[in-house]
């Protein structure tokens, strides 16, 4: 099993995200939203949004899309194979801890799994 985080994984055009935005279906937790759409190609690509409504501060955004690029990446395996999805961070984030954030993701994940819409 392959745990890296490539490029061909990552969401990285304004047209994807636009349309992930769009068409997605949306699960809230408490310091995120994710915004998801399962998609006709296989394999799943993920985005991470973190804006200055967050902080003001660069490297408190940097670092919590350090963060949760990481949880992703070892955990994207719990979702199914062909989805898309954006994870928008919540002003309340910059109070969480590493673990706080990582449950919240992993609930919200497990909630998109067990969606049937």
């Amino acid at each position: 099993m392959n745990l890296s985080f490539k490029k061909a994984e990552k969401l990285r055009k304004n047209s994807d995200f636009l349309a992930v935005y769009r068409q997605g279906k949306k699960e809230y937790g408490k310091y995120l939203v994710i915004y998801f759409v399962y998609h006709k190609d296989s394999g799943r690509k993920a985005g991470f949004v973190v804006s200055k409504r967050v902080s003001k501060k660069a490297v408190v955004r940097n670092k919590i899309k350090r963060r949760l690029r990481e949880i992703y990446r070892l955990n994207r395996f719990s979702l199914p194979e062909n989805i898309f999805l954006i994870t928008v961070a919540k002003p309340e984030i910059v109070k969480a801890d590493y673990n706080e954030i990582r449950d919240d993701l992993l609930e919200a994940f497990k909630k998109i799994s067990n969606r049937t819409d």
